[in-house]
């Protein structure tokens, strides 16, 4: 009778104890990086939704009266912030804009800034690039529900790069939020634009 020239490969290949644990073994750090990449997006996805609760706020609120001291804004941007809470609103940048809206020569809508101002935390102002605020009289173009308003609130909001683990890192949050000005033609600003806070 012939006997195989390597017993013991033979024997491992029909071998079946273990097969789970080399199963499991491959199998593991994909579920591991699966599991944290569901918790990143996660977590990401409630923040965006955050900054955008904090847009549309801020931008209810500044459009409700027809004139705001810079007092009146800085309490506005500070109750604004709160909104992004669990999460650190320490980086949050928030412009808020009122926009005029007028025709043109040729009866085209033109938008142009009445004022402009900017809320920084110190903590935020290292981040490039930042939100400025836009310069008085100049352009912006004309949303196409807005056409036949005298006026509207723009609010643009920016989360620079939240980091939400140590392994990863997404980009900038942000977004632009446009908002009807009511009970009035336009929103005045009296005593200029709040000083961010330190």
């Amino acid at each position: 009778m012939p006997t195989r020239p390597f017993p013991a490969l033979a024997r491992f290949r029909q071998a079946t104890d273990g097969v789970a644990a080399v199963e499991f073994a491959l199998l593991a750090p994909v579920l591991v990086v699966l599991l944290l990449g569901l918790s990143v997006v996660t977590q990401r996805v409630m923040m965006d939704r955050k900054l955008t609760l904090l847009s549309r706020a801020l931008a209810d609120l500044t459009s409700r009266a027809s004139s705001l001291a810079s007092t009146d804004l800085s309490d506005t941007f500070a109750a604004a912030s709160a909104i992004m809470q669990p999460y650190n609103s320490a980086t949050v940048q928030m412009v808020v804009t009122s926009v005029l809206v007028s025709t043109d020569a040729q009866g085209n809508p033109r938008g142009t800034v009445d004022w402009s101002c900017r809320f920084v935390r110190s903590g935020a102002s290292g981040t490039t690039p930042a939100l400025t605020a836009r310069a008085a009289g100049s352009n912006y173009a004309v949303p196409a529900g807005f056409t036949g308003a005298g006026s509207f609130m723009l609010v643009e909001t920016k989360l620079p790069q939240p980091t939400t683990t140590v392994m990863f890192s997404g980009g900038d949050l942000g977004q632009t939020t446009t908002w009807p000005v009511r009970d009035t033609t336009n929103v005045t600003l009296s005593g200029g634009c709040p000083a961010s806070p330190a």
